[in-house]
């Protein structure tokens, strides 16, 4: 009983508020009574690419006049969610870190991280109701992936690191033959994923065909997770062992750059793996390249930041909230940005809400009002971080804490 409440009392449920906990080498003072910028930093900078990737994609088509912009802003914005789901890893392991420093229970810590996975799924699924319509609740956004990787993850924590990399390349390798003999491409019209309402179907969805499906994603949080348990844990006493980590990512990264382009060379079997960039679907040479670019940033920022006592990035507040608050923000900068389309749709053409999707405004005027809400919204976080319980992240702590 002890562990839950010193579990609740932490009120660490929010991953945004996660940190690192024991002693660097290099440090007198404990990791845990810090902030990590690395992480902050990591998580703002995509829930803003985030939100001007949507406002460009969502609004604006892809005209010759701006298809350098509109193209800029996709490339940009295909970072976003891989950083959000290596991070559901890495923030898992720190929490559950943190906990056990302080002494929770694992029964206590099991009960919250399925809750709270359940409750993450379940909100994906009333996101996508609300934003996209109930005709699209089987999208499988990425708010489902974190729900269920969550669970996944949590479930494989004590796996040694040698077998979850194996899982991970595993599947890597079945990913792209699984589309195929699931016929992944009559799923998709204009770069939009449809189904049908059969069990089949959404099974399908979750797992290899959806916008974010588990196969390949689900690499993401388990390199992440890696990450802190394998490396992070090891560095506070051998203040080496993160030092192939830059090694490693550049190596991902040319692997990735010189399969991409001599892919369109090969047979179809093995383009599956030597294959062009792609987000839909997520390609072997995307999730590779993607990964390798992470682990870079984050050994950056690490380095930068988190290992120098007085080293803060410049916009220390507006980062701190756009990582604390991404969640909210997640959910409001859809529905500011797509319910005024339905309700110009209803007005002028009621037989087609999405008469004006992707075709309401040019490309720079929504990169403008992208830059707009992330300013305005700004200000309205600083407002919510005063009254916490407001956001949707209270929500989902009170919700698990329950």
């Amino acid at each position: 009983m002890a562990g839950c409440c010193r579990l609740y009392r932490c009120h660490l449920a929010d991953h945004n508020q996660l940190e690192y906990t024991g002693i660097h080498p290099t440090h007198p003072k404990p990791l845990a009574m810090r902030r990590l910028f690395s992480i902050d930093i990591l998580r703002a900078t995509a829930i803003l690419l985030m939100i001007q990737v949507h406002f460009v994609g969502n609004l604006s088509p892809r005209e010759p006049s701006s298809q350098g912009l509109y193209d800029l802003s996709t490339i940009l914005g295909a970072f976003a969610a891989p950083i959000f789901t290596f991070l559901v890893g890495l923030s898992l392991w720190l929490w559950l870190n943190k906990q056990k420093s302080v002494g929770a229970e694992d029964s206590a810590l099991r009960r919250f991280i399925i809750k709270r996975g359940i409750l993450i799924f379940l909100f994906g699924l009333i996101f996508a109701v609300i934003i996209w319509t109930p005709a699209e609740i089987f999208n499988w956004d990425i708010l489902a992936l974190i729900g269920i990787s969550t669970m996944i993850v949590y479930a494989l924590r004590r796996v040694p690191a040698k077998y979850l990399i194996a899982l991970s390349v595993l599947i890597l390798l079945i990913a792209p033959p699984l589309r195929e003999l699931t016929d992944y491409g009559s799923h998709w019209i204009y770069d939009e994923y449809a189904y049908d309402f059969t069990l089949s179907e959404v099974l399908l969805g979750v797992t290899l065909q959806g916008y974010f499906p588990l196969l390949p994603w689900l690499v993401f949080p388990i390199i992440g997770f890696c990450l802190g348990r394998d490396i992070l844990q090891r560095e506070q006493t051998n203040p080496k062992a993160a030092r192939n980590i830059p090694t490693l990512g550049l190596i991902l990264i040319v692997i990735a750059a010189v399969s991409a382009p001599i892919s369109q060379y090969f047979p179809i079997g093995s383009s599956w793996y030597l294959s062009p960039y792609s987000f839909y679907p997520a390609s072997t040479t995307f999730v590779i390249s993607k990964i390798g670019f992470i682990l870079l940033a984050f050994w950056f920022l690490r380095w930068r930041f988190d290992l120098r006592e007085s080293s803060k990035p410049a916009g220390g507040e507006f980062i701190r909230l756009y990582s604390k608050f991404s969640l909210t923000t997640y959910a409001v900068h859809h529905a500011v940005h797509v319910w005024p389309i339905y309700l110009l749709a209803a007005l002028n053409h009621p037989d087609d809400i999405w008469y004006y999707y992707q075709d309401a405004v040019s490309t720079p005027v929504a990169l403008g009002l992208s830059f707009v809400f992330s300013v305005v919204f700004y200000f309205f976080l600083r407002f919510l971080d005063s009254r916490k319980q407001l956001s949707l992240e209270g929500m989902l702590r009170r919700l698990s804490e329950s």
